[in-house]
């Protein structure tokens, strides 16, 4: 069973709400995202290993998360291999897993950090690239998640007819490995124009990704807070709801209990019947899931 995994909203969320029955994490993973986008923002990350350390440990103990793993966001920075060492470390020591990110498109260097994950630690160990790259690029990139049979290969979305080459890939070379896959960074809504004369919108990307189309097992929202002068998750006065039976995002007026409608929105997601059986009987999810079956099917003639 695919699943919808909780980003850093949920853990505000869930501390903000007073209704804390509404999710129970236990049977919930979690993917943190760290914003180090600097070679400041690197520095001072570095220098506090001891305080993030902490507050994952604290999240495990209170929030009961039965898997917990992280991403970084890096900017346009380049890493060295020894700060990309350092960030290693720090998740064997914080996390259930360790993600290898491949930064820029550079395959030997994502190898390098391979072998050394591989080499020092028995943890879980994981991928993480960007879709949006060139299909050599991308089938060198295969070839090493295929001979280091990492845990699980984890993508950064792009939109699903643009890199539809690219998915119907890894689908192709991962997936049928028995390699889990997953897709994070993802936007809540897919929309499509003037498809069969109509225009098909805020379909949920995770629905789609995790549908039999495309055959991920996890998929996670993009964590990008919209924040305020002081630096505070602003209030945002309309809110995204989930309609499950829909596979569509609508949108409502934030009311008192907005924090409670995004914990239900997680959950709901999660809970989600994306058998062909259910599928097939809502015609807008089906129209766009048909048509990227056939871009799919296309892309490999």
């Amino acid at each position: 069973m695919s699943e919808e995994r909780a980003n850093l909203y949920q853990v505000y969320d869930y501390r903000n709400s007073a209704r804390t029955v509404i999710i129970n994490f236990k049977e919930n993973s979690l993917e943190v995202k760290y914003f180090v986008k600097t070679e400041e923002d690197l520095k001072v990350f570095l220098e506090n290993l001891d305080y993030y350390i902490e507050e994952i440990k604290n999240i495990k103990q209170h929030l009961k998360f039965k898997f917990i793993t992280c991403r970084f966001d890096f900017g346009k920075q380049n890493i060295s291999k020894e700060d990309m060492k350092k960030l290693i470390d720090f998740q064997h020591k914080a996390f259930d897993e360790i993600t290898i990110q491949k930064i820029k498109g550079n395959n030997i260097f994502f190898q390098e950090m391979l072998s050394y994950a591989f080499e020092n630690y028995e943890l879980h160990i994981s991928t993480l690239t960007d879709i949006k790259t060139d299909i050599q690029n991308l089938k060198e990139t295969i070839e090493i998640i295929q001979n280091f049979i990492p845990s699980n290969s984890k993508w950064l979305y792009g939109r699903f007819d643009k890199y539809i080459n690219n998915y119907r890939l890894i689908k192709e070379e991962i997936k049928h490995k028995n390699i889990s896959i997953g897709l994070t960074a993802c936007p809540k809504r897919y929309s499509v124009r003037d498809l069969q004369n109509e225009d098909v919108k805020n379909l949920s990307v995770s629905a789609i990704a995790r549908s039999s189309v495309f055959s991920f097992d996890v998929c996670c929202l993009e964590y990008n807070p919209v924040l305020s002068r002081t630096k505070k998750i602003k209030f945002i006065p309309k809110t995204d709801i989930i309609n499950p039976k829909r596979y569509v995002w609508e949108i409502d007026e934030n009311k008192k209990n907005f924090v409670d409608e995004r914990l239900n929105n997680f959950k709901k997601h999660n809970a989600m019947d994306l058998s062909q059986t259910a599928t097939s009987r809502q015609r807008e999810f089906q129209l766009v899931i048909n048509h990227l079956s056939k871009l799919m099917d296309k892309s490999n003639q």
